[in-house]
C-alpha cells in the first residue's frame, strides 16, 4: 500500500520492518473533531485513535518487556512534563530491541487517518541496520538474535491485527538531539485493525542508539451527515454572504477559550470537557473532562500542558475558601495547590511555567516553583485598590508589571513596579475619575506602553505612566455617560492588537468590536457585518503565530474572525 510520508525535517526515508514483543490489549479511542476546509458545511467528523499521547499519563501504551525496555521519562518533553523513552539512552550497550505500540480500529468509512509525532533521535551508532530476514524474524518475537545483525535503527512500523509487518513509516539512524516532527496518511488502512508501534534497534556493538517519543497523534476523521454545519467560522467581516455562528467543538458549543499571545496551543471549554488544539482550531482532540473551575483557567505558554485555574475569593462580598488548581497533563487530572487558597491566577511567564502572578484580596503574589508557595508583594496601596489583571511586561523578564486595580467603592488605578514587585506605586493621576480598570494591556515588547479600559474612556500611556491620553471618540454608544438614562449600558472589556505594533487595535465593548488604528489621535469606529456585532465582547485574543486571526468569545459562544485594516 502506498503512502504520504512528510517528514518536517527529512525530505527522503529509508523504508524497511521491525517488530517486537507480544500483543497487548487495544486501548478506548478518545474523541476529537476536524473541521472540513469545504466552505460553509462540515464534511466529517473525527477521533483521535491513540490514547495518552502525550505519555502524561500511565496509560494507552505497552511497553514489551526486553533487554532495553521503553518506558515513560521526565528527561526530555515536546509537550507537558514526560515523553517515552526507547532504545539506550546513556546507558551500557547490549542486543536489544525496544518499543512502544498501541492498537487501533479504523472504521470502514474512514476517510483520512493521520499519524503524527515528535521523535527526539539520539544514537553514537556509526552504521544503520539493514533489515535482513533474520533481523526481522527475530524483532517479531522480541528476543535479542543469536548473531546480532550489524548496525542500529530507529523506526516507525504498522502491523496489522496478527502482528505481521504490513508497512514501515520511518527506518532511519539519528542523532540530531532535537525535537522533530512526522506526519504519515493511514487512510489506506479503513476499515482495518492495525498496531502503530515505535521503536529502536541495538546491535550491542559500538555506540548505543536510542530516542524519545512525545505528543503522538492518530485522527481519524469519517463522513458526517451532510445538514451539520462547519464548526469553525472563518468568519471575515467583509465577505457578502459570511458563515454565522460561533465556535463548535465535537458537536457541543465553546463557551470560552484558553490560550496566550504567546503560544499555538488553544483549548475549549465545552460542556462535554476540555478540549486542546495545536493547529490555530483546525482541528481538536479531547484533553480531559471539564476542570474543576472554569472562572479563570491560564495555560504556561512555553508548556501548555500546564493549566493554572482558580476563581480567587470574592474580596468584598465574602464566604468561603477558593481552592486554586494546577494541571501539567492538559486538563487530565488536577492537584490542590494549598498555597494558593483564595487566589486567582492572572499571569503566567511565557518561558517559565514556575513563574506566575495571582491575586489576593491584599495584593499581587508571586509564585517561582509552580504554585508550591506565593509570595505576597506586599505595599500600603493594597489595603486599599485590589488587583484585578495583571501585565508582567515579557521584554525585561517581569521586571516592569503593571496591575489593573478597583476599591470596594469602585473606584479604578492602575498600580506598577519598575523592579519585580518590590516597590509600587499609583500610576495614573490621582484627579481623574477612574473607575474599575475592566481591560488592560502592555506592549510586551517595550516596557514603557501599557493601555487600559474603564467606563469614561480607553487610556494609553508610552512613557511608562508618566503622561497619559484618553480616547473616547466613537466610542459614545459604549461609554458612561452622566446624563444618559438609567437604563443605558456601557463598559470596555477587552483589548487587542498585534504584538509590537500598537497601530492596529481592537477593543472589545458592551456592544461589539470597535477597531482604531491610532486611538491617540484617531476615532474609533464599530465593525459591522459579524453575527456578534451587537453582543458584549468578553474576550479577545489574538496570537503571535497568527496575528491575523482573532477569537472573539461573547456570551453566546466563541467567533473566529479576521480583522481588516487601513494602510
Amino acid at each position: 500500500m502506498k503512502r504520504l510520508i512528510v517528514p518536517a525535517f527529512i525530505p527522503l526515508l529509508l523504508l524497511a520492518a521491525v517488530i517486537l514483543g507480544e500483543a497487548p490489549a487495544a486501548a478506548p479511542a478518545l474523541a476529537l473533531d476536524r473541521p472540513s476546509n469545504v466552505p460553509g458545511r462540515l464534511q466529517s467528523t473525527c477521533w483521535e485513535g491513540l490514547v495518552n499521547g502525550g505519555a502524561e499519563q500511565d496509560q494507552g501504551w505497552q511497553f514489551p518487556v526486553t533487554p532495553a525496555t521503553a518506558g515513560y521519562s521526565t528527561d526530555q518533553a515536546h509537550g507537558g512534563s514526560r515523553s517515552i523513552e526507547i532504545g539506550i539512552v546513556g546507558g551500557s550497550n547490549r542486543p536489544a530491541y525496544s518499543s512502544a505500540w498501541q492498537q487501533v480500529t479504523l472504521p470502514a468509512s474512514t476517510v483520512t487517518a493521520t499519524l503524527s509525532a515528535w521523535l527526539y533521535p539520539l544514537s553514537t551508532g556509526a552504521a544503520l541496520a539493514s533489515p535482513s530476514p533474520a533481523l526481522l524474524a527475530g524483532a517479531a518475537t522480541g528476543q535479542p538474535l543469536a548473531t546480532p545483525a550489524g548496525g542500529d535503527a530507529q523506526y516507525i512500523l504498522i502491523l496489522d491485527e496478527d502482528l505481521n509487518i504490513v508497512e514501515t513509516l520511518l527506518w532511519v539512524l539519528q542523532n540530531s538531539a532535537t525535537w522533530q516532527s512526522y506526519i504519515f496518511d493511514l487512510s489506506d488502512y479503513a476499515g482495518e485493525t492495525i498496531w502503530v508501534l515505535f521503536g529502536v534497534y541495538n546491535d550491542g556493538a559500538g555506540g548505543v542508539t536510542g530516542m524519545y517519543l512525545d505528543d503522538a497523534s492518530l485522527a481519524v476523521c469519517a463522513p458526517l451527515d451532510h445538514h451539520q454545519f462547519l464548526p469553525i467560522i472563518l468568519h471575515n467581516w467583509h465577505a457578502p454572504n459570511p458563515p454565522a455562528g460561533p465556535l463548535l467543538v465535537n458537536g457541543q458549543w465553546a463557551s470560552r477559550l484558553v490560550g496566550h499571545p504567546q503560544s499555538a496551543t488553544l483549548y475549549a471549554l465545552t460542556a462535554a470537557g476540555l478540549y486542546r488544539s495545536d493547529d490555530g482550531a483546525q482541528s481538536w482532540a479531547v484533553a480531559a473532562p471539564p476542570p474543576p473551575v472554569s472562572q479563570t483557567i491560564l495555560l504556561a505558554p512555553s508548556q501548555p500542558a500546564t493549566l493554572y485555574a482558580g476563581p480567587g475569593y470574592p474580596c468584598f462580598k465574602g464566604g468561603e475558601d477558593r481552592p486554586m488548581w494546577k494541571s501539567t497533563d492538559s486538563g487530565q487530572s488536577w492537584v490542590e495547590l494549598p498555597a494558593g487558597v483564595n487566589l486567582e491566577p492572572l499571569a503566567v511567564h511565557p518561558t517559565d511555567p514556575q513563574r506566575a502572578y495571582a491575586r489576593g484580596c491584599d495584593g499581587p503574589y508571586l509564585t517561582t516553583d509552580g504554585g508550591a508557595t506565593w509570595l505576597l508583594q506586599a505595599n500600603d496601596l493594597f489595603l486599599v485598590y485590589e488587583p484585578r489583571h495583571a501585565a508582567p511586561n515579557w521584554s525585561d523578564d517581569w521586571q516592569t508589571v503593571y496591575l489593573g486595580c478597583v476599591t470596594e467603592g469602585g473606584a479604578g488605578a492602575i498600580i506598577g513596579s519598575q523592579d519585580g514587585g518590590a516597590n509600587w506605586d499609583i500610576l495614573t493621576p490621582l484627579y481623574a475619575d477612574i473607575w474599575v480598570v475592566s481591560a488592560l494591556a502592555a506592549n510586551p515588547l517595550d516596557p514603557d506602553e501599557l493601555f487600559f479600559g474603564e467606563p469614561h474612556a480607553f487610556w494609553g500611556t508610552v512613557d511608562g505612566g508618566a503622561t497619559w491620553y484618553t480616547s473616547t471618540a466613537g466610542l459614545e454608544d459604549v461609554l458612561y455617560d452622566p446624563g444618559g438614562p438609567i437604563s443605558q449600558t456601557y463598559g470596555l472589556f477587552s483589548l487587542s492588537f498585534p504584538p509590537g505594533e500598537t497601530d492596529q487595535w481592537l477593543l472589545g465593548t458592551v456592544s461589539g468590536v470597535y477597531s482604531n488604528s491610532d486611538p491617540a489621535v484617531q476615532s474609533w469606529a464599530k465593525l459591522l457585518g459579524p453575527a456578534w456585532q451587537d453582543q458584549p465582547i468578553v474576550e479577545l485574543l489574538r496570537r503571535w503565530n497568527e496575528p491575523q486571526k482573532v477569537f472573539v468569545t461573547t456570551p453566546d459562544g466563541v467567533y473566529v474572525y479576521y480583522p481588516s485594516f487601513s494602510p
